[in-house]
């Protein structure tokens, strides 16, 4: 599995590959990313995606990036997944490769369709549903599943950030 991320100005690139079981037996990851004159530039394999990205992205710029993961909403549409959201994957219809990315941003459902690599539209609403509406050769799934929201993983992660918690200060 691949999933794209956008930082910079650049295509950032992270693979997610099976497990060395002499060390481990979770997977591990890699990143790369397409940079200047289209030179693909690989990070060493990784225990975690965030560190994948993160050390590739300081080896490029000569600083760190850090990434805030999922946030908070109290829009139950949404799963309670928050700003900054984002989710893609990779489809085929008749031979065409299409790439969806979703997101999450100030009140807005976004969702940015690639066929074939080329720019095919931006699609903007209040919910998966209404953003999904408008796509004609759309996986036959439900909305919500798309954007990944209803994944067991994504939840259990938006469970743990509803708990509450203070900081000494307050």
């Amino acid at each position: 599995m691949q999933t794209l991320t956008r930082l910079n100005s650049y295509d950032f690139i992270i693979t997610v590959l099976g497990p060395d079981l002499e060390i481990s037996p979770d997977p591990r990851y890699q990143a790369n990313c397409y940079f200047v004159n289209n030179e693909l530039i690989n990070e060493d394999i990784c225990i975690s995606s965030s560190v994948a990205i993160t050390s590739l992205y300081k080896h490029l710029f000569g600083t760190k990036t850090k990434f805030s993961g999922i946030r908070l909403s109290e829009n139950q549409e949404w799963n309670y997944a928050g700003d900054g959201y984002q989710s893609s994957f990779i489809d085929k219809v008749n031979k065409k490769q299409f790439l969806y990315i979703q997101s999450f941003a100030t009140k807005k459902c976004i969702l940015t369709v690639y066929e074939d690599n080329e720019l095919r539209s931006i699609i903007c609403g209040k919910t998966p549903a209404d953003v999904w509406s408008h796509i004609d050769h759309k996986p036959e799934f439900d909305a919500n599943k798309l954007f990944g929201i209803d994944n067991k993983y994504t939840q259990a992660l938006i469970s743990k950030l509803q708990i509450p918690s203070c900081t000494p200060e307050e």
